[in-house]
């Protein structure tokens, strides 16, 4: 029987309220959702929701008829964009250490949603 490694593996999340919250491993911040923007302060973290979900960072989430959609510049993103993305994901892995433990700090790119 072959076990499947869990994606992600968080310690803590810090809920400020139903919408805006971070997560944790030990003290350093892996991602927080700020009014529905993903911003991921971890790399493998990054890559993993890229692959999982096909969402980056500053990708908005909204929820519409009790469905979660994903926003990227206020588009919907559609099918081909987020295997793009997962495709990417793959791709990055390949010369990312993902199993380390260690958290890769990377600075969010993001222009417009800067803190």
């Amino acid at each position: 029987m072959k076990i499947k490694k869990l994606g992600l593996m968080i310690n803590k999340i810090k809920f400020k309220d139903n919408y805006n919250l971070e997560a944790y491993r030990n003290t350093d911040r892996l991602y927080r959702i700020q009014s529905g923007i993903y911003m991921f302060d971890d790399k493998p973290t990054m890559l993993r929701f890229m692959k999982a979900l096909g969402i980056t960072c500053g990708c908005e989430r909204r929820l519409i008829k009790n469905k979660i959609e994903y926003f990227y510049n206020y588009r919907k993103l559609n099918l081909e964009q987020k295997e793009f993305l997962a495709n990417r994901a793959r791709a990055l892995e390949s010369i990312t250490d993902m199993t380390s433990g260690i958290v890769i700090k990377n600075d969010c790119k993001c222009k417009k949603r800067q803190e």
